[in-house]
């Protein structure tokens, strides 16, 4: 409990990450780095009563489930892609993966073969268009890990809905972001994934940094002293 914010009770995200299958207690949730605890401190006080009708993320809001490291079922043999949250209102699901100082290290796009045998309704989406092209060395990532929020796409569309679905990429970056090469290059990938997967009707991905959702957040009384907490915790240089 030493990595959560004042105000944060166990209950509201403890039952959730045990059951994942990412062993995020044991062997991540503890690290100063962990961004699965900067999700936690960063919605579990949308878990307290009646909060979450007021939980608003851009302009998508009216949420009544809240859950912290999802599992998502996407057909396929061997590890099932987990969201470090998953929120649902009448209408939406709404994916989040959340990244914290990841950025700073360089990632490789990793695809087992059953991805590419895929062949329902998924494999004619831009996504699978985006695998493609990242094996195939048309497209490269370093900075933005593409080939998980691809494989959250396989996961989150699965199955056929008639509800809205959104992958949101939530994203920690220091106050001297715009000094950091790392992050200038995040921001430019982030930027190229974007537009390859724009216009599919299966999946919309977002994009915004933790601290404009916080920014968006202290406007709501309710939660303008734990938005306090999270920027004096997290705004920092590096």
């Amino acid at each position: 409990m030493e990595n959560v914010l004042p105000g944060i009770k166990r209950e509201y995200f403890w039952r959730d990450l045990s059951e994942g299958q990412g062993d995020e207690l044991r062997s991540k949730f503890c690290s100063v780095a962990s961004s699965s605890a900067l999700a936690v401190n960063s919605f579990a006080p949308w878990k307290c009563g009646d909060s979450i009708k007021d939980l608003s993320i851009l302009e998508f809001k009216g949420f009544h489930c809240l859950k912290f490291e999802r599992q998502m079922q996407n057909g396929l043999k061997g590890t099932k892609p987990h969201l470090d949250v998953l929120l649902k209102s009448e209408n939406l699901v709404l994916g989040i993966e959340s990244k914290f100082l990841e950025i700073l290290s360089e990632t490789k796009p990793v695809f087992s073969d059953n991805y590419f045998k895929i062949n329902d309704h998924r494999k004619t989406s831009k996504w699978f268009q985006a695998m493609e092209l990242i094996v195939n060395g048309e497209a490269s990532f370093t900075r933005l890990d593409a080939a998980q929020l691809i494989k959250h796409f396989f996961g989150i569309c699965y199955k056929k809905s008639t509800e809205k679905r959104v992958l949101l990429y939530l994203f920690w970056e220091p106050v001297n972001a715009s000094e950091q090469q790392e992050y200038i290059k995040h921001r430019q990938e982030l930027d190229d994934f974007s537009k390859m997967v724009a216009g599919n009707n299966l999946l919309e991905f977002r994009h915004l940094s933790y601290t404009k959702l916080w920014a968006q957040w202290e406007n709501i009384p309710a939660m303008a002293e734990h938005c306090k907490n999270l920027q004096a915790r997290y705004l920092i240089e590096i």
